[in-house]
């Protein structure tokens, strides 16, 4: 009798320990799946502070590179006004000029002195005047170079600047043709005027002498208009 009690007990000691045991994997299982939907809800909490994130930092960005398109746009609106007034002042001054050796001088006036003009229109590379109808060629800042040294293969950029080599400068084509028809009928004038046969007196200083414009000036004074530099003396040694 006291055998089976004992055994009676020991069985109800094990099943206890059992139902304790299934107890604690019981209460595992369910602090693992609290634990796995936290984390879950952590995930989705940190996937959408990411997501807010990124569009933050992507209004940012893009509201800086509206804005740096903005000053950028304004900045070349800037420089194309200033280059657009200095060459407006440059295309007045070369058109004045053209007036002015175009103006007939009156009566009083019979003649128009030759103009003077040195080396400026010589060509940087050969040292030979652009005369008619050689054409004359120009880099982005305006420095000219004459079409047979622009064909050359050694010139592949202006010789003053080193600057591309953009198209034909015609304006000053227009102001060579000029100048040089000028000097030939001043030169042949001058030459009837001092024959004997035809003016044994001299005739007398003329009182009209064209104004040649600063962009041909500065050649021969050494200035500069704006950015560029059209000394003689620059394009001699490019």
């Amino acid at each position: 009798m006291a055998g089976k009690t004992g055994e009676a007990a020991l069985q109800e000691k094990l099943e206890q320990i059992r139902l304790d045991y299934l107890s604690l994997v019981g209460k595992i299982k369910s602090e693992n799946v609290k634990a796995a939907a936290d984390l879950e809800n952590k995930f989705l909490k940190d996937e959408e502070e990411f997501k807010a994130r990124q569009e933050r930092e992507r209004r940012e960005f893009e509201f800086r590179l509206s804005r740096e398109r903005e000053e950028f746009r304004q900045k070349q609106k800037r420089e194309k006004s200033i280059s657009d007034r200095e060459a407006s002042e440059r295309l007045k001054q070369a058109e004045d000029f053209i007036d002015n050796v175009k103006s007939p001088s009156g009566n009083d006036r019979p003649r128009i002195a030759p103009i003077n003009i040195g080396n400026e229109l010589e060509c940087p590379v050969c040292f030979t005047e652009m005369k008619p109808p050689v054409h004359i060629w120009q880099c982005a800042q305006g420095h000219p170079v004459c079409q047979p040294c622009k064909s050359r293969p050694e010139v592949r950029h202006c010789p003053t600047c080193r600057q591309r080599i953009v198209g034909r400068a015609t304006l000053v084509e227009k102001i060579a043709a000029q100048i040089f028809s000028t000097k030939d009928k001043s030169g042949s004038t001058e030459e009837s005027a001092t024959h004997p046969d035809t003016s044994p007196i001299s005739s007398p200083e003329p009182s009209f002498r064209p104004r040649l414009p600063t962009y041909f000036l500065s050649l021969r004074q050494g200035t500069r208009i704006g950015n560029e530099d059209f000394s003689l003396n620059s394009l001699r040694e490019a």
